[in-house]
């Protein structure tokens, strides 16, 4: 998903400056950095996502306290 909105932030970018005609500061490296940020967020999200499911798991599967 974070992949997806980072191509989708590229995509309006494009259209700003060469569809648009407005100046701003974008380029190669900007795009990459964009792109590996998104990328990067969505592995984070779900990395953490996983390891809360497993521990949520984890503490239904030891039963109910006393």
């Amino acid at each position: 998903m974070g992949a997806t909105v980072a191509c989708l932030w590229e995509m309006c970018e494009w259209l700003i400056v060469d569809v648009f005609d407005e100046p701003i500061r974008v380029g190669y490296q900007d795009t990459v950095v964009d792109l590996a940020a998104g990328m990067g967020g969505s592995l984070t999200a779900g990395l953490m996502l996983a390891w809360w499911a497993a521990r949520d798991d984890r503490a239904g599967a030891a039963g109910p306290g006393p």
